[in-house]
């Protein structure tokens, strides 16, 4: 990290003339954009699966992408497949542009660092927690889940250090947005 004192985000300017520059260096930038293209892949169904088949999983019955899509209607299997089917594609093509805005804000800039407006960031935000979302599922991390210390032998030890990465990033973007 660049900024070992102060967080990865910093606002400039008041009004509609803010601006933000995310600071986190080049190869934190290099894992943030390949973990978005990643979560572009599930979406998209372009992503490798577990078996290997490239294409094989469905965004509509993916564990993994269970919890970016909540049951609406958890009592009604009728009323939650109507829901699925209206809603699903909208909601993928929403998940897909933020995706968009995030990497022509990040990729342009291959010091680690870029000049966002408020837009991109609010879709760094829900890009970064919809990529923690989805490690988190694959790794069992539950909304009960209190101890950020993990082993460093534990066999997804390396993904429990990129989960409290990405939580420490999207609390500094939250405060960003916040100030």
């Amino acid at each position: 990290m660049r900024n070992p004192f102060g967080g990865p985000i910093s606002v400039t300017g008041e009004g509609r003339h803010r601006r933000w520059r995310l600071d986190i260096g080049d190869d934190e930038l290099s894992v943030v954009l390949r973990l978005i293209g990643e979560l572009r892949g599930l979406l998209t169904d372009e992503g490798d699966t577990q078996d290997g088949d490239r294409g094989a999983q469905n965004t509509a019955t993916s564990p993994v992408l269970a919890r970016l899509f909540p049951t609406a209607y958890p009592d009604d299997e009728e009323k939650e497949a109507e829901y699925q089917r209206l809603m699903r594609d909208e909601l993928v093509t929403s998940r897909l542009h933020q995706i968009d805005a995030v990497t022509a804000a990040l990729e342009h800039d291959t010091s680690g660092a870029a000049d966002m407006t408020e837009g991109d960031v609010i879709a760094l935000m829900q890009s970064v927690n919809a990529v923690r979302i989805v490690l988190g599922t694959i790794i069992g991390i539950s909304d009960e889940d209190d101890d950020d210390d993990v082993d460093d032998d534990h066999p997804f030890a390396g993904e429990y250090h990129l989960y409290g990465y990405l939580s420490w990033l999207l609390d500094w973007i939250v405060r960003s947005l916040s100030s």
